[in-house]
């Protein structure tokens, strides 16, 4: 992540490399099984199939997030480029009520074929504007895998945020929450909006694992 602030602009750049790299990564592996079962659809081939489809999509579906504040016409542009998705919002200052900080742990629970179970521990992060609506506009969110270690020091999306705040001269919400259930399903669209008053709580469920 990479902030530029001046006295009458500020500037936000956020790469998700962990997703990119990891849909590489599923892609080779897929390249591997596909080329070790000679190219033809035995059961290592299938599985080479899904993992490149997996890798392609996941890098297909990978976004930069750009967030551009400037003073003199007191307006927030936020932008999402990926290879297929594009998006843009823009807003006035006096529409942002507020800019608010998520951070929140959750466990996830893996079931293999023979029952067994494991979990780990990821810290989500998301940066969100408040609009005078209600409405709430995701703007980031970050997934770290590990325990209490993750949450120690402080987060630089937490400081990103204090930054367009100040910036833009509204309060920061910071909601550091615990422990939040089982294997939740994270928002990942960017810029995705909530109505007012709604929940932003993500979905917990489980995710069997062969």
């Amino acid at each position: 992540m990479k902030v530029h602030v001046s006295d009458s602009e500020l500037s936000l750049t956020y790469y998700n490399v962990g997703m990119l790299l990891g849909g590489a990564v599923f892609a080779l592996i897929g390249f591997v099984l596909l080329a070790a079962s000679g190219f033809t659809l035995e059961l290592p081939g299938v599985m080479g199939v899904i993992f490149i489809l997996i890798g392609l999509a996941t890098i297909l579906f990978w976004q930069r997030v750009q967030v551009s504040a400037n003073k003199a016409g007191a307006t927030v542009v936020l932008e999402a480029k990926g290879i297929i998705r594009k998006n843009k919002r823009e807003f006035a200052f006096a529409d942002v009520a507020a800019v608010r900080y998520v951070r929140f742990r959750s466990v996830n629970v893996n079931t293999t074929s023979r029952g067994r179970r494991s979990t780990s521990t990821s810290t989500h992060e998301e940066m969100q504007l408040i609009l005078q609506t209600g409405e709430e506009v995701l703007v980031m969110n970050t997934r770290r895998v590990g325990g209490l270690l993750s949450m120690i020091g402080k987060s630089r999306v937490l400081k990103a945020c204090e930054q367009l705040a100040e910036f833009m001269g509204v309060p920061l919400q910071n909601q550091s929450e615990g422990l939040v259930g089982a294997n939740m399903f994270q928002r990942n669209q960017a810029f995705a909006s909530a109505p007012a008053q709604q929940s932003t709580q993500p979905v917990i469920q489980q995710n069997p694992k062969n």
